[in-house]
């Protein structure tokens, strides 16, 4: 792969694949990833039609990952033109919900953590055997649920952060 794209095109369509595989990579349709660095490139909303004819996909297709990528606040559907089709826009919030979503997942794996550190009062007596394991078992996990607690309270205050800088 050529270190800078030599124009324009080759730029969105390097984008494109990127997004596209990252996305897929955090479970989402690799076409979530294309529809989504079609409309960062917009400079206005498009419509699902639109969509679909640049991507070379189906509308139904557009239409099924576009409505999942509103549920996870990446887009929104706006009025445009005084047409009755749906037109999609990237949501204005697009970095903040970003950080919500990491931050879920994060609070997701602490609640794990604190679960299992939980369990652990639970037994009263360990055999010989098991004394050494349950120490370094115990003394990881809370060292890993201090971690995730400290990635939380950062998530959180670059939520907070970042909506006073971009408001």
């Amino acid at each position: 792969m050529k270190p800078f794209p030599e124009n324009f095109a080759e730029l969105q369509g390097r984008v494109h694949q990127q997004m596209s595989l990252l996305l897929e990579s955090r479970g989402y349709s690799p076409l979530v990833g294309k529809i989504l660095s079609l409309l960062l490139f917009a400079s206005g909303p498009l419509s699902l039609k639109e969509i679909a004819d640049r991507l070379e996909v189906s509308k139904a297709a557009v239409s099924v990952q576009v409505r999942a990528m509103e549920r996870h606040g990446m887009c929104h559907k706006v009025p445009y033109r005084n047409d009755r089709r749906d037109y999609y826009a990237v949501a204005d919030d697009l970095c903040v919900t970003i950080i919500r979503s990491e931050l879920a997942k994060v609070q997701e794996i602490q609640t794990c953590l604190h679960e299992t550190l939980s369990a652990l009062t639970a037994f009263s007596e360990l055999g010989p055997d098991e004394e050494d394991s349950y120490i370094i078992f115990k003394n990881r996990f809370t060292e890993l649920s201090s971690l995730y607690g400290l990635f939380a309270q950062r998530l959180k205050t670059l939520a907070v952060d970042w909506s006073m800088e971009h408001s």
